[in-house]
């Protein structure tokens, strides 16, 4: 017997993510990148553009999570690595790895 299993899925993700809410979700996102580019913080201006745009709450979450403004984007870009020296080492977390390609693939 196969079980297969949705990690953070959600019944109502088809709708709320579906092709019909991919158009709102990214309006809200450059409302929300806006807002956040202009010194407000992440929960007053999510709660706002969540408000505007009628989001749900898994909706205005995943909007938490996928923008940021444009300074906090360059001091990410800064930290990464660019070039990785003969014999060096690299650790990546392999859980968070897993999880992510896991969601990705359902």
């Amino acid at each position: 017997m196969s079980i297969t299993v949705k990690r953070g899925y959600s019944p109502n993700d088809q709708k709320e993510f579906g092709s019909k809410s991919i158009d709102k979700l990214l309006k809200a996102g450059r409302d929300l990148q806006y807002l956040l580019n202009q010194g407000y913080n992440i929960k007053g201006a999510s709660t706002f553009v969540g408000n505007h745009y009628l989001l749900s709450e898994r909706q205005r979450l995943a909007l938490v999570r996928a923008v940021s403004s444009e300074e906090s984007v360059k001091m990410r870009k800064n930290k990464e690595i660019q070039s990785i020296l003969p014999g060096s080492v690299v650790n990546i977390d392999g859980f968070n790895t897993i999880i992510t390609l896991e969601v990705a693939l359902y």
